[in-house]
């Protein structure tokens, strides 16, 4: 089910003034607890290194989350790391990296060998909010090619990405694009970098070309995490935060009661499709 079709139900369900901000937070925190607990999928990134022996990890991975390394051929454990010679080291803005405490190895004959420039790193992917992004006299150009080529080009921190439906509203026009590809692109003249954003096709002609500005709004396209009839949980979770925060208490035990009855049946269906636990170091391998 849509997120937004999920609100619009929640709506429908319980009279309530508050904002969809609001509503999209609270679908966050149960995708958020779903894939946590329930639908844990890992991801496999190649990391190469930087200056000091340093790895940094990709940016929805926290430490927390490293299920295991793969450094010249060897599979090491989290819990193993330090004795390997990896440490993390937290940096500004929130990064993580791995640091490798020696550039070579040493055999047992004292022969030194270079490590490897890259690692392997398998870790449980973080949950990405849904992006809710609304912009207001945003800067964006439109060049003269229309038709089968249609795009719209955006600075340096244009916020959009592949797949995203944006509304652009400028002036009396109002259309919505579908962004297909955004390549990044660099102006020799002012020594700037930019975003080319590749739309539908002829979706952008009723723009006017030019430097113009305009209002541009991400619409949400998200999905729950579970499909029908679990996805029914996200409407109960919604309908008992409106009632608690209007102090039905009485309606909002019963939306809860019926929110934690699902996510148990949900839980117990994942279960039951889980790969068994066994005495390898990692399971679940075939979900990468």
């Amino acid at each position: 089910m849509l997120i937004n079709e999920v609100i619009d139900r929640a709506d429908r369900l319980i009279d309530n003034e508050y904002t969809r901000e609001e509503k999209y937070h609270w679908c966050d925190v149960v995708s958020s607890e779903l894939l946590k607990m329930y639908r844990r999928s890992f991801k496999r990134a190649r990391l190469h290194r930087w200056r000091d022996g340093m790895f940094l990890l990709p940016q929805d991975c926290g430490f927390d989350g490293i299920e295991k390394l793969i450094f010249m051929g060897r599979e090491i454990p989290k819990q193993d790391m330090r004795t390997y010679g990896f440490e993390p080291v937290n940096v500004g803005g929130g990064r993580t990296y791995i640091q490798y405490r020696s550039y070579r190895n040493k055999h047992k004959d004292g022969r030194l060998e270079t490590c490897s420039d890259t690692i392997d790193v398998v870790y449980l992917a973080s949950y990405r909010p849904i992006r809710r992004i609304s912009l207001e006299a945003a800067s964006l150009t439109v060049p003269e090619t229309k038709g089968r080529k249609s795009e719209i080009i955006m600075g340096r921190d244009c916020p959009f990405m592949n797949g995203d439906v944006v509304e652009v509203t400028c002036g009396d026009t109002k259309v919505t694009l579908n962004i297909i590809r955004r390549t990044a692109d660099f102006d020799d003249e002012s020594m700037t970098m930019f975003f080319r954003l590749e739309c539908g096709e002829g979706e952008a002609d009723a723009l006017p070309t030019g430097e113009s500005r305009a209002d541009m709004r991400r619409i949400v396209t998200d999905r729950t995490v579970c499909d029908a009839p679990y996805d029914e949980l996200y409407i109960d979770y919604i309908c008992a935060q409106i009632c608690f925060y209007q102090r039905k208490h009485d309606v909002y035990l019963r939306f809860i009661e019926r929110y934690n009855a699902r996510v148990k049946e949900y839980a117990s269906l994942m279960r039951a499709f889980a790969v068994e636990e066994d005495n390898t170091e990692f399971a679940n391998w075939w979900r990468l």
